[in-house]
């Protein structure tokens, strides 16, 4: 592998680790918003109308969300299968993902919990 197919690799991972903590950033700032939203007098009645839908897009959201995190990650191990890492990079970016999944499932169990704590 030559010297420019790894500065490609590796920019290409960089790219992918920025999606996914986009799509990290999205998933809490739409559970910020849902709060939001359940703290306004005026929008609180709409959402508790339909807080089946409500619940059902928030799983189905987290979900995936999760799943293309997963699908980011197994690409970024795949461009590095060519690269040396060394352990501590490995477990480090195992790490990374690990919370990202967390926070994910965190951000959509807190609008699963206020939708119930509200309505």
């Amino acid at each position: 592998m030559t010297s420019g197919e790894r500065a490609e690799d590796r920019a290409m991972m960089d790219r992918l680790t920025k999606y996914a903590d986009t799509i990290v950033t999205a998933s809490v700032v739409g559970a910020v918003g849902l709060s939001f939203g359940l703290a306004d007098a005026d929008i609180r009645p709409s959402l508790l109308r339909g807080q089946a839908v409500t619940l059902a897009s928030a799983v189905l959201l987290g979900i995936t969300f999760s799943a293309v995190i997963v699908l980011l990650r197994r690409w970024e191990i795949a461009l590095k299968s060519d690269i040396p890492e060394d352990a501590r990079s490995l477990r480090y970016g195992r790490y990374l993902h690990i919370a990202r999944l967390a926070i994910v499932g965190l951000s959509g169990s807190f609008v699963i919990l206020l939708l119930y704590l509200v309505g």
